[in-house]
């Protein structure tokens, strides 16, 4: 089990001990980049199989305390990021990590709000959830551009110090 299954599990771990927005959508956000990487560095098989073992272990250390709600949590963490698996995996060729990233991001954080905001409708009005729903986006639509802007900012930096190696020793 490499180091990224253990942070994804970690976070996997971590969501639902919160209640606030905030955290959930940092946590789940980076999942997203875990998952990611590892599609970028393992491939596509090994980030599923990853993720599915994840979801399961995280299922059965919480069976006691299962609820709806955590069931409903975790059938949209592992839906959104199987699509970002999916996504990320389209595009792995057609543009660079950071925007491959950016669109799989994004992607899955509509997804995941989606899918827990209509759990959440058996337990509150309309209103309220669609409050929590557009917050809970802006949270992490917010995370989504600033990595996103980090990793590009990174990309760059090793590219001009790439170049500016490559100078230096001709």
């Amino acid at each position: 089990m490499s180091i990224l299954s253990v942070l994804l599990f970690i976070s996997f771990s971590l969501l639902n001990t919160s209640n606030k927005l905030v955290i959930c959508a940092s946590l789940f956000m980076g999942a997203v980049l875990v998952v990611n990487s590892m599609v970028e560095f393992y491939g596509k098989k090994e980030a599923t199989h990853s993720l599915i073992a994840c979801t399961v272990l995280c299922c059965i250390l919480k069976w006691q305390s299962l609820s709806l709600m955590i069931l409903v949590s975790y059938t949209a963490i592992l839906v959104s990021l199987l699509l970002s698996i999916v996504i990320f995996e389209k595009l792995k060729f057609k543009v660079n990590f950071h925007i491959k990233n950016f669109i799989s991001l994004i992607t899955a954080s509509v997804v995941d709000t989606t899918i827990v905001c209509i759990g959440l409708l058996y337990k509150f009005s309309t209103g309220k959830c669609l409050s929590i729903y557009i917050r809970d986006l802006a949270f992490k639509f917010s995370y989504a551009s600033i990595s996103s802007i980090c990793l590009l900012a990174a990309a760059y930096l090793f590219y001009w110090a790439k170049r500016k190696y490559v100078k230096l020793s001709v």
